[in-house]
């Protein structure tokens, strides 16, 4: 009888050591990097007034300091990669012109056929042109998956919290309020600034103003956007791959106008931008390579060329790109799109009033 049972045991005692050291090597594991711990009921939860609780996943909730994504985009697309020789030499290059503030762009002359040739040479710049149709008049890649992981009724409003699946960057968090009223509305795109997530963006724009104004507001949750070890992990190992997070920050952007395009409650023709700090970095990208837009709010232009030096180290922020930096002054030049375009101090201290002003009126406008 002992002879039989031995074994069993013997296998027994083997399984609850695996299990026991499989568990500490899951509590070692940076949060950062592991899979998200997420039921299959909250995936699946489309039903509306769920309880705020159970949280949605981390990187919905707190997107900044994932980056497992990013990390994992120049393997996935390593065919499209254009490495650098010298990774360690190219982060020190970009540490000492920080130091010696070498860093301000040279002066670009643009020709007569300005926005045909700027958007070519940021595509091009951005190594971003491998995931557009032709043109970069939308995704080669079928429109995103949208999964919504919980819907709430506000009274005056409907709150979704959702990602967009996209097969190049994974899941991309986002944020919508829309009017209780029928559609199809006009859509407010805002991007957060560093730190953020979307959730504070409703400070700014309390989505009771914006959905009382007939307009629906969508939130991108931007993430790898701590400007600490998350950013700069991703940012660094894009670059010496010949990528860049902001090439995927604009990438995640026009990934979300094909989803307002397939979205019956939402209209593509009047959608405004917003951006804040290094959201609108990226918005300032972004309408020079989509004719979706009908407005734009920025309060900053960037030279493309950031790094953050705390606790005695040196973090390179995602808008820094050489290419980019060259082309700054170019970029900036937002008064030569045919977009109505409002320029305001540094974080809108006017209040949400002037922006939605601004917006009920430019996207009210007949195209």
């Amino acid at each position: 009888m002992r002879r039989r049972t031995t074994p069993l045991l013997l296998a027994l005692l083997l399984c609850i050591v695996a299990c026991g050291t499989k568990r500490e090597q899951d509590a070692a594991e940076p949060i950062s990097n592991r899979p998200e711990q997420t039921s299959p009921k909250e995936i699946r939860a489309t039903g509306i007034d769920r309880p705020a609780k159970p949280g949605l996943p981390t990187c919905v909730r707190e997107p900044v300091r994932c980056n497992r994504d990013y990390l994992r985009f120049a393997a996935r697309e390593h065919t499209h990669s254009q490495p650098v020789q010298d990774c360690e030499a190219l982060y020190s290059e970009l540490i000492s012109q920080w130091q010696a503030d070498l860093h301000p762009a040279p002066p670009v002359r643009s020709n007569n056929r300005g926005t045909l040739d700027l958007r070519s040479a940021l595509i091009e710049s951005l190594n971003i042109g491998f995931l557009l149709k032709k043109g970069a008049k939308g995704l080669r890649a079928s429109g995103p998956q949208a999964l919504v992981l919980r819907e709430e009724d506000m009274g005056t409003y409907r709150r979704v919290d959702m990602v967009l699946r996209d097969r190049a960057v994974g899941d991309i968090p986002v944020l919508l309020a829309v009017p209780t009223s029928e559609g199809p509305f006009p859509v407010v795109l805002a991007l957060p600034g560093h730190g953020q997530v979307p959730t504070d963006v409703l400070e700014s724009l309390p989505p009771e103003q914006v959905t009382a104004r007939g307009m629906a507001l969508m939130v991108i949750g931007l993430r790898a956007y701590d400007s600490l070890e998350a950013e700069h992990d991703a940012t660094l190992a894009l670059l010496c791959q010949g990528f860049s997070l902001m090439g995927l920050r604009v990438y995640e952007a026009l990934v979300t106008l094909e989803y307002i395009v397939s979205d019956s409650r939402l209209s593509a023709d009047a959608v405004g931008l917003v951006g804040h700090s290094g959201g609108s970095a990226t918005l300032n990208l972004l309408v020079w390579l989509s004719g979706i837009p009908r407005a734009l709010i920025t309060d900053l232009s960037t030279e493309y060329f950031n790094l953050k030096e705390f606790g005695g180290r040196y973090y390179v922020l995602d808008e820094t790109h050489p290419q980019l930096h060259a082309l700054a002054p170019q970029i900036n030049a937002l008064d030569a799109l045919r977009l109505p375009i409002l320029k305001v101090p540094y974080g809108a201290p006017g209040g949400p009033d002037p922006l939605l002003n601004f917006l009920g009126e430019n996207l009210r406008k007949t195209p």
